[in-house]
């Protein structure tokens, strides 16, 4: 296999506690010899689960007790069968994109050893339904698939004492 591709990243403040970040990488994932897998793969095949770009992107906020994140996260196409662009469609999973949100309060002194701090976490916050991965056609026909989360939400409290 050949893996090639680009990336980069950046992080930019832009005051008043606020930064905004990003990240993302291009790639290329192929088999460089057929019949790997199996006899209709062939050299140049995308290989499975290798997605053609990730990407993400945010701001981020902290200044005295609060911390802020609001990240969107992109996924390129990939294949997932076992021969990957080999197995054509059937196998073919989409590019999707999910924003996730955290807000954190730390209810204690920032100086003292010990910390309680609360946070509540928003998964999926556009509630997206894209399918996320895809086993092929089940015994009955239609396509076994994955599909990102429901909106989620978590609180959770974590003392340092």
């Amino acid at each position: 296999v050949r893996y090639r591709g680009i990336e980069t990243e950046g992080h930019l403040r832009l005051g008043g506690g606020i930064s905004a970040v990003m990240n993302a990488s291009l790639m290329r994932a192929t088999f460089q010899n057929s019949f790997m897998t199996s006899h209709i793969q062939l050299a140049g095949d995308t290989i499975p689960f290798a997605p053609r770009y990730t990407a993400l992107a945010g701001l981020l906020y902290g200044r005295g007790r609060w911390r802020v994140s609001l990240l969107a996260k992109f996924i390129g196409t990939e294949y997932q069968g076992r021969n990957g662009s080999a197995d054509g469609a059937t196998y073919r999973v989409g590019a999707y994109s999910y924003t996730n949100m955290s807000v954190a309060r730390l209810l204690t002194d920032p100086q003292s050893p010990h910390q309680v701090r609360l946070t509540l976490s928003v998964d999926n916050l556009w509630n997206a339904d894209a399918v996320t991965d895809n086993a092929g056609p089940s015994v009955l026909g239609p396509d076994l698939v994955n599909v990102l989360p429901r909106r989620n939400f978590m609180l959770s409290v974590i003392a340092q004492l």
